[in-house]
């Protein structure tokens, strides 16, 4: 079960799909506002069935005749966002097991990355009163109870068969607002690979070569993965006339494909896995820089970076900070999240004279990154303890209903 947003809980499902298929067969339930999707992967070719139950009728058996229908005996929550919560008294009446795993921090604080009115990260405050005071700053947002909200997703996580974080920050954050339930770490296998041959792509930019250093950040980047960060970073270097460039391998929520007039900011676009390596040299890229708001729970570009042998420069919190300082694969900031403490750090860290040190945190983040990918994949483990404790129960889906998904399910 998870939303419809895709990034990196969708990469992680469809490897741990891969990771246990010769084991389990699996069923996936995407979860938009305005549809819930039945995916089955087991066939040859995916057949999708679309349903809309819950809103109208929330004591719909939908789901436990669903299971029924497909032999479930496990459910693996990956989020409640976007519509969520409408199933979470269906999990219940099924009498299926189920698990979660904490990708966001939605069952705390309706703003999924605890970053406030202001478009800060709060520090994962608890205080309820200072939540209300913030929330009600949040159209959409201002009339939830967080207390009742809170109470309400604490019983979800009880029910639980297990609750999984994929860093320790992750378990410890949720561990403040739900400090009652076990939280077992289990980060993701990223799977490593192949990279494209080296070749002139068609769609990238030119840099000149004057001796300006170039500084790369990985994937699709929101506000809340640091994108206004990046702007006041491009317009330091200009007010400063740093030898520095900024390189977005990627996109973010304002520019899709661009290049500055003075080429200190190049947006790249987008990019398939497979040519992280052969674009990171194109751009002579030195090292990544992560200047993300929300802390991440894991990510999946930090693992892409390392794979293509490039150190980061991360900030002080959250798994970015625990994976760097645990690999040494990289740097954490300094003076974050000042603009001009991070430049001071980036003249440093790509001088000359650092180019050894530069290469080895290279090497010391591709190990991790082949480490990581190299570990078997805990769930292997996990899902038959839990399906152990599975019985199915409730009546058969009508036909009926059945047909009318499968017609949704191909837009009919």
């Amino acid at each position: 079960m998870v939303h419809g947003r895709r990034g990196g809980t969708e990469k992680y499902v469809q490897e741990l799909i891969n990771a246990t298929r010769a084991e389990c067969r699996h069923y996936l339930l995407r979860i938009t506002h305005d549809s819930w999707r039945v995916i089955d992967l087991n066939g040859a070719v995916q057949a999708t069935y679309g349903f809309r139950p819950g809103r109208e009728n929330p004591e719909d058996d939908w789901l436990a005749a669903l299971c029924s229908w497909l032999r479930i005996g496990l459910i693996h929550v990956h989020s409640l966002v976007d519509g969520g919560d409408d199933l979470a008294p269906m999990l219940e009446r099924t009498a299926i097991p189920y698990c979660y795993t904490v990708w966001d921090m939605y069952l705390p604080c309706p703003t999924v990355m605890l970053i406030d009115s202001a478009g800060v990260y709060c520090n994962a405050t608890t205080d309820s009163t200072a939540c209300t005071r913030c929330l009600a700053k949040f159209d959409g947002l201002d009339k939830i109870d967080i207390v009742a909200w809170r109470r309400r997703h604490s019983a979800f996580l009880r029910r639980a068969s297990k609750v999984f974080a994929p860093s320790r920050w992750a378990g410890d954050t949720l561990a403040k607002y739900f400090p009652e339930i076990r939280i077992d770490v289990s980060p993701p296998r990223p799977a490593h690979l192949p990279q494209q041959p080296q070749r002139r792509a068609s769609n990238v930019f030119e840099l000149p070569d004057d001796g300006s250093r170039h500084i790369g950040v990985l994937g699709a980047i929101g506000a809340e993965k640091g994108a206004r960060h990046i702007e006041a970073l491009a317009q330091r270097i200009r007010e400063r006339n740093l030898p520095l460039r900024i390189v977005v391998v990627g996109y973010t929520d304002r520019t899709k494909w661009h290049q500055a007039p003075d080429r200190v900011l190049t947006v790249h676009g987008h990019y398939e896995e497979s040519e992280v390596n052969s674009l990171l040299d194109h751009y002579r890229i030195a090292m990544l820089i992560f200047p993300t708001v929300w802390p991440e729970t894991f990510s999946y570009t930090l693992s892409e970076g390392w794979n293509a042998g490039r150190p980061a420069l991360v900030p002080p919190v959250g798994a970015l900070q625990e994976r760097v300082s645990a690999s040494g694969g990289g740097w954490i900031m300094s003076g974050w999240p000042d603009t001009d403490a991070v430049l001071d750090q980036l003249l440093v860290l790509t001088a000359t004279e650092n180019a050894p040190e530069l290469e080895r945190r290279g090497r010391l983040g591709a190990a991790a990154a082949a480490i990581e990918a190299d570990v078997p994949e805990p769930m292997r483990r996990h899902y038959p303890e839990m399906l152990a404790q599975s019985r199915i129960r409730g009546r058969a889906i009508a036909l009926s209903r059945i047909y009318r998904a499968a017609l949704q399910g191909v837009g009919m």
